[in-house]
């Protein structure tokens, strides 16, 4: 995926190791911070994460601040609308096959308990 060359945040903010904005001097290291934040946020995807869980995943585990990972996520939206209408249209694919699974899973589970309580009161 790519970032639309005009991004503002490349431009205009630089950002230390706390990921905390201070000056527009290191334009070059701003760029690399943020494209190491949109392949995080690639990484995500293939988790099939929303913004939500994508924004606190990367700060849980790579200390990135959410409006960073929101800015570069609203970004990508921005420049791959197509990509991201199918990949919510499958992620919510995906959620509806799992919810049905483990509702298979656990009534099956309610049965094979039934059956074992009829076992064991008839003996």
């Amino acid at each position: 995926m790519r970032l639309p060359k005009s991004t503002r945040a490349a431009r205009e903010t630089t950002y230390n190791d706390q990921n905390v904005c201070i000056s527009i001097r290191d334009a070059a290291s701003c760029a690399a911070f943020i494209i190491k934040v949109q392949h995080l946020i690639e990484r995500c995807l293939t988790f099939y994460m929303d913004a939500e869980e994508c924004v606190k995943a990367l700060y849980k585990h790579a200390g990135i601040h959410p409006i960073v990972t929101t800015t570069v996520w609203k970004e990508l939206e921005k420049a791959n609308h197509d990509f991201f209408q199918d990949y919510h249209k499958t992620r919510l694919t995906r959620k509806s096959c799992h919810f049905r699974k483990v509702l298979r899973d656990f009534t099956n589970k309610l049965a094979s308990g039934k059956e074992n309580m009829e076992v064991t009161k008839s003996r």
